[in-house]
């Protein structure tokens, strides 16, 4: 019935299914109808039993759904490293696995400096007990949130106010860490305190 079946992919996978007894199955687009197939073979020792689907509308619709997956995660790159926070994943130890590029315009660090520190290298000395304790009472439950406002020593060798807010996200299989969300707000105290 195919005579231009004979020494192709589909002939040779048709004929190793025969001969080895072993289910197998495949894609394949025929041209001559601008058409996808997905194909099951059913081995036994009378012969081959061939199911044969067309895929094309599920191709399509799997390739536009590739297509909004990509879209959405560059929109959402294109936030995160414009963003005027600086954002930062962190490990249940502390330790930096990514750092926002908008990272740097506040603690003049490049994001590549700080990935695989720990988050509280850089606390004032005062306040890293209490933020050891937030930190730690971060850890105590899945999406626990804390927030504060801390010294953080910048790439300067200054002092900065940093105000954060801090998400176990550790539970979660698409993020598997603690998000940081954190702003430079040293000029909004020093504001304050001279008001007052």
């Amino acid at each position: 019935l195919y005579p231009d079946a004979r020494g192709s992919t589909t002939w040779d996978l048709y004929r190793r299914a025969q001969e080895q007894q072993t289910t197998l199955r495949f894609e394949q687009y025929m041209p001559e109808v601008e058409r996808w197939y997905e194909h099951h073979l059913f081995p036994s020792p009378e012969g081959l039993t061939v199911w044969a689907r067309d895929v094309t509308e599920e191709r399509a619709e799997h390739a536009r759904h590739e297509r909004r997956i990509a879209d959405s995660a560059q929109r959402f790159r294109a936030l995160i490293e414009n963003g005027s926070d600086g954002v930062m994943m962190v490990t249940a130890q502390g330790e930096v696995i990514y750092a926002s590029p908008s990272c740097a315009r506040i603690d003049g660090r490049d994001p590549s400096d700080v990935r695989g520190r720990s988050v509280l290298d850089s606390v004032h000395p005062d306040e890293l007990a209490e933020m050891r304790a937030q930190f730690e009472h971060m850890l105590s439950a899945p999406g626990t949130c804390v927030s504060g406002q801390h010294r953080f020593r910048h790439a300067d060798g200054s002092w900065i106010w940093i105000e954060a807010i801090g998400h176990n996200l550790l539970h979660d299989p698409a993020v598997g860490a603690i998000v940081i969300n954190f702003r430079d707000v040293t000029q909004r105290r020093s504001a304050a305190e001279a008001y007052v």
